[in-house]
């Protein structure tokens, strides 16, 4: 049986009969037929359709393993198990022939304005699996693949790379997922705030904040200082440095960043902004894993959104950081550690 074979699991009934691997319309040229006359047809009936569905099933884990990486699969259990408890019998040619054939195209571009995923996918997969399906199925995380990062790779034309968190696209753009509150971070950035706060504060010449670690309301608490302050080219450099939080030279947009403190900086929001496009920077700097977009969740995994950085100016990146909130530094056990982002639904 073929994988893209779903005229197999068709069964219409017509003049007395129940046609089994039926055309559009059946025939005697079908593979089989039992007549409606027959004593043990619903019994007969029954037992080919548990087949054909076993079958189909098989067909569709397949389909998953396929499109997943070796050590994602761990999750294909889990999601056949969704499946089988969601869609109904009749449903599985068209599904079938839908994830083989046709899956959602989508693209970097296709996440430009906010869209909810597991709706989308449910819409095109006829909706005979509820969004909350695809929804569930989103939030596996197994091995190398984070939320999201599975549902996408099986039922869209996003397929992941390697064994990097990445998905790329038709088009050959990497995709960075990071899911509500993931973590610009890299095993390189510093286990703490500490050290950029210590930096910030000798520049500004202020007692440390009671935060205890550098976010909304730790920027909100230094801006006054920041804004009444006449930085030299030297200490704003010093500055923004410090603020991306990494030990290198973070980006070719430093002395872009920094000619924005130096020409100073009118409130609070506008330095909370640059300070989220600073981690987006220093974030795709660092990492590893090179890529030109990252794709953001709202908290409760409702919404996303594309945000390209590679070829971004810091202007647009900041209009960027104007639709993510952020969770203040945190540390991840052998990940590094990093500001968390969502976006604001």
């Amino acid at each position: 049986m073929g994988l893209l074979d779903y005229k197999r699991f068709l069964i219409k009934e017509s003049d007395g009969q129940t046609y089994i691997n039926a055309d559009d319309t059946p025939s005697a040229d079908s593979l089989g037929s039992i007549p409606k006359s027959d004593s043990t047809h619903d019994k007969k009936l029954q037992s080919i359709k548990s087949t054909l569905q076993e079958e189909a099933y098989d067909s569709i884990s397949k389909v998953i393993n396929e499109r997943l990486p070796v050590k994602a699969q761990s999750s294909t259990g889990n999601i056949m198990k969704l499946i089988k408890n969601s869609l109904k019998v009749d449903d599985l040619p068209m599904f079938l022939t839908k994830l083989t054939d046709e899956p959602i195209k989508l693209t970097a571009e296709s996440f430009s304005q906010k869209i909810n995923v597991s709706q989308t996918l449910a819409s095109h997969y006829g909706n005979v699996l509820p969004a909350d399906v695809f929804k569930q199925i989103g939030k596996e995380n197994s091995g190398d693949s984070g939320p999201y990062e599975i549902v996408l790779s099986i039922f869209s034309t996003l397929r992941k790379q390697g064994t990097a968190g990445d998905l790329v696209d038709t088009n050959g753009n990497v995709i960075e997922v990071k899911g509500a509150s993931g973590r610009l971070k890299t095993k390189t950035s510093p286990g703490s705030s500490q050290p950029a706060q210590d930096a910030i504060i000798k520049i500004l010449g202020i007692s440390s904040p009671s935060e205890k670690d550098i976010g909304t309301r730790w920027i909100d608490a230094i801006f006054p200082a920041v804004k009444s302050k006449k930085f030299t080219s030297e200490e704003a450099k010093q500055f923004v440095t410090a603020l991306s939080q990494y030990p290198k030279d973070w980006s070719t947009h430093r002395d872009e960043a920094a000619r924005l403190i130096e020409k100073g900086i009118s409130t609070a929001n506008e330095l909370l902004k640059l300070y989220v496009a600073i981690q987006l920077l220093s974030y795709a700097d660092s990492s590893t894993d090179k890529f030109s977009y990252i794709l953001n969740f709202t908290n409760g995994y409702d919404m996303c959104k594309v945000f390209k950085i590679a070829g971004s100016s810091l202007s647009e990146l900041m209009t960027s950081a104007s639709e993510l909130s952020i969770a203040g530094w945190g540390i991840a056990a052998d990940r590094g550690a990093g500001i968390g982002i969502s976006v604001r639904k």
